[in-house]
């Protein structure tokens, strides 16, 4: 009995002071912390391409005889997902929530675990700030941005095959597989193929090596057409080619039904470019802008704008000065389909948002960690905590604009008065909801607010308000009569 004793002791002792006991205890309350940080946003609805590209599509709420239907979108296994999930839930969003977040969770483990490979400084830290950064609110908290969460949960998964690889080659197969899952939920992981290239040339000295690569090129270069040749992409294309084009889809009112109406856009330039890199920058290290729609950058620079492009040259000096060029330029590769790179709606430099950048965060706060490390003080681990409160301030706080589509665009606005877009959304919002009389006040109580803007009279978007405003002015008419 005593040796018995004795043992259970000892299994005790061993059970405290593990390592991986104090990480598992460690993993699991963060784990605790961000479902209470997300909770308020469980219950959240349905907001704007939820509704268009998900519970509104008759493809993927319906039985299909069609087999192979999912083949017909741009991301199938997206497509497949949203499909399955609704099967199983049909409205019951809060189980859309939960399967998202559940998925970030996971991506912040697989940060983790990238950090320790790939030898990056405090791999807990990163692991934490990524977590809890307020840019991952949105891809969490808007069911639509699941295909954001996917692809980086398979490029992650990826990835870390690669690293196996380089060692047994038989993880070399499924890294492939995982790379062309990640592909067929979202396109924004086809830059992985260069950092595997680049990864690969500085692991190894191993020629056959790079035979692996070949699979991945093909895998990537087919992703890549198919992205180039889909029907929003050849519009992006066409606006890049011309002085405007058709671009952009905006809605009004006609009867009972909302239609669309094509408008123009501006051209991508290389000062959106630069514009958009650097508030991506900034963002991940002071994400002082957490309103849900960022919206397009235009070709003008203001006080902001020449905050973040001083910023990031500032950044730049000491990134180059330190050494960490490296981890920079994979964050920019990671980042480049949002750059202007690929010229489509909703994904160039002219259009904004904290989603297009979950990619790249960990690649980011791996280089505002190392840079950190890198500074001689004793202050390191108070100005990492300061970070991490801060993101956790800020996140509590974005998570309050995902209750409802209203909320969304309400909360926008507040953060970008003069925006055109956000107003005809947040009116449309309101159309959808029925509530005609409070989508004509919005409207109008914009137009005072913004009357003489040159930005709002200049923006794409505004004759397509003011008609919008002159169509729920006709149906009040007929409706009183």
């Amino acid at each position: 009995m005593e040796k018995i004793l004795a043992r259970v002791t000892i299994i005790i002792d061993q059970f405290r002071t593990s390592d991986q006991i104090q990480k598992t205890i460690f993993f699991i309350g963060s784990f605790l912390i961000c479902l209470a940080l997300y909770w308020k946003t469980l219950v959240g609805l349905p907001i704007w391409d939820d509704i268009n590209l998900w519970f509104n599509d008759p493809t993927l709420t319906t039985a299909s005889t069609d087999f192979y239907w999912f083949l017909k979108y741009n991301w199938p296994l997206t497509a497949l997902y949203q499909k399955l999930t609704f099967s199983l839930w049909g409205y019951q969003f809060q189980n859309y929530h939960i399967l998202s977040l559940f998925f970030h969770m996971i991506n912040s483990l697989l940060v983790y675990n990238i950090s320790v490979e790939l030898q990056w400084p405090k791999p807990r830290w990163i692991f934490l700030l990524f977590l809890f950064h307020p840019a991952s609110v949105i891809a969490v908290s808007w069911m639509i941005q699941i295909k954001t969460i996917l692809c980086f949960l398979f490029a992650a998964l990826s990835f870390l095959c690669f690293l196996k690889g380089l060692v047994q080659k038989k993880w070399f197969v499924l890294s492939i597989v995982f790379f062309s899952i990640s592909l067929c939920t979202k396109s924004a992981s086809i830059p992985l193929l260069f950092i595997l290239f680049i990864l690969t040339l500085k692991k190894t000295k191993k020629p056959l090596l790079f035979i692996w690569l070949l699979p991945f090129l093909a895998i990537g270069a087919i992703g890549a057409f198919r992205l180039l040749n889909s029907p929003v992409t050849q519009e992006g294309m066409l606006m890049a080619m011309t002085t405007t084009s058709k671009s952009e889809t905006a809605t009004e009112i006609q009867g009972d039904k909302l239609l669309t109406k094509n408008i123009n856009m501006p051209l991508f330039s290389g000062l959106l470019i630069t514009k958009t890199l650097s508030y991506y920058v900034v963002q991940t290290t002071l994400p002082l802008s957490i309103y849900p729609v960022k919206g397009r950058f235009d070709n003008k620079m203001d006080l902001s704008n020449w905050f973040r492009l001083l910023a990031l040259v500032f950044a730049l000096f000491f990134i180059w000065k330190y050494g960490l060029m490296g981890i920079f330029f994979g964050g920019c590769l990671l980042l480049s389909p949002f750059l202007g790179i690929i010229p489509a709606p909703y994904m160039s430099s002219s259009w904004v948002s904290d989603q297009h950048l979950y990619l790249a965060l960990p690649v980011f706060l791996a280089l505002l960690i190392s840079f950190i490390d890198k500074i001689k003080t004793n202050l390191k681990s108070s100005a990492l905590v300061l970070f991490l409160l801060f993101f956790i301030y800020q996140s509590s706080v974005a998570t309050e604009f995902y209750k409802d589509e209203m909320t969304f665009f309400q909360t926008s606005l507040q953060g970008d008065p003069t925006n055109v877009t956000i107003a005809n959304n947040l009116a449309v919002s309101y159309i959808r909801n029925n509530e005609l009389t409070q989508a004509q006040q919005i409207i109008k109580n914009f137009l005072e607010q913004n009357k003489g803007s040159e930005k709002m009279v200049n923006d794409p978007y505004y004759p397509v308000l003011l008609e919008l405003q002159q169509a729920l002015e006709s149906k009040s008419k007929v409706d009183n009569k």
